[in-house]
């Protein structure tokens, strides 16, 4: 193997990577979404929340000296003014946006739940609005806006984008596999050609490539008039 087949490999190796751990990633990433919101809308009740109070939760993330990383919940205002203090590269900020709901239980009864609202997409709703959401009823307090193809687009936009890049990374073994299921022989332009052969065991080439290759036939002159003689020369020896 030269330089130049190395390079190729190399580089068809590099390119099948990168396709895998891209399109793995957005693959896996899709999937998990989608399994956490369909196991979820299998076992949950189906009811009708109101949105009571929007708020947002700060905690401030940091790590002292020969101690792990801890976070501590603190209100937004604090947390901006401690990280202006102490420095963005000391100081992390993780922000989430909260809703209270209220909705009525199974039983009659009704239940508060104050939920991550980027478990609902009710970002464009006011407070006072209803939302069809679905609880789980062994925790009320785990509460997902109900199934509908807004909450799974993007779970199974993410699959098929990663697996359209995986597709396209191993398209070749693809193929290859394809093949061997129908049967059907293997492809022709990986298979050597006689000229390719020829040159590796230095005969000489026939005029059609596809054909057999075979040594040139040696032609044995006779004496008389310069024909071919049919027959082999016969040695004479001394006794």
């Amino acid at each position: 193997m030269n330089w130049k087949q190395s390079r190729a490999k190399a580089r068809l190796i590099g390119s099948r990577t990168r396709a895998f751990v891209f399109g793995g990633i957005l693959a896996v990433s899709g999937g998990a979404g989608l399994y956490t919101e369909t196991t979820h809308y299998l076992r949950a009740t189906p009811v009708t929340a109101t949105i009571l109070e929007r708020r947002k939760e700060c905690k401030v993330e940091y790590q002292i000296i020969g101690k792990e990383r801890t976070q501590t919940p603190m209100s937004c205002d604090a947390a901006e003014a401690l990280q202006n203090r102490a420095g963005a590269n000391k100081i992390k900020i993780n922000r989430t946006d909260l809703v209270r709901l209220r909705f009525q239980l199974a039983d009659g009864g009704e239940h508060e739940a104050t939920v991550d609202e980027f478990n609902l997409g009710s970002y464009s709703q006011p407070v006072g609005a209803k939302l069809a959401v679905a609880y789980d009823p062994s925790n009320p307090d785990t509460v997902r806006a109900s199934l509908t193809w807004d909450r799974v687009k993007i779970p199974l936009g993410l699959i098929a984008v990663g697996l359209g890049i995986l597709a396209l990374g191993f398209l070749g073994p693809i193929r290859s596999v394809f093949r061997w299921l129908r049967g059907a022989p293997p492809d022709n332009d990986a298979l050597p050609t006689a000229a390719q052969l020829a040159v590796k065991a230095q005969l000489p080439i026939s005029a059609n490539e596809g054909s057999a290759l075979t040594p040139r036939q040696t032609t044995v002159v006779g004496s008389r008039g310069g024909q071919p003689s049919s027959k082999s020369r016969t040695s004479f020896g001394t006794r």
